[in-house]
């Protein structure tokens, strides 16, 4: 494995990880970790498919604009 160090880190976006690690219940460490593999797989070309990426927003609430896209399109 491999390690990473990083240094300038601005207070806000530090702020915002350990919190979400804690919301998370996991250390600091696991959580950026969680988040480079989950944003590298979403790079990776198995998950550019437009099947994939239906299964990775399935369930997600979405604002009164889609319902309208949605009918503007059925027209």
């Amino acid at each position: 494995m491999h390690a990473l160090s990083l240094r300038g880190i601005p207070d806000g976006v530090y702020d915002r990880l350990r919190d979400w690690s804690r919301r998370n219940h996991r250390s600091l460490h696991q959580q950026i970790l969680a988040i480079l593999e989950r944003e590298s797989a979403v790079l990776s070309s198995e998950t550019s498919s437009p099947a994939r990426w239906r299964q990775r927003l399935r369930g997600r609430r979405w604002g009164p604009i889609v319902s309208e896209i949605r009918r503007e399109r059925s027209r």
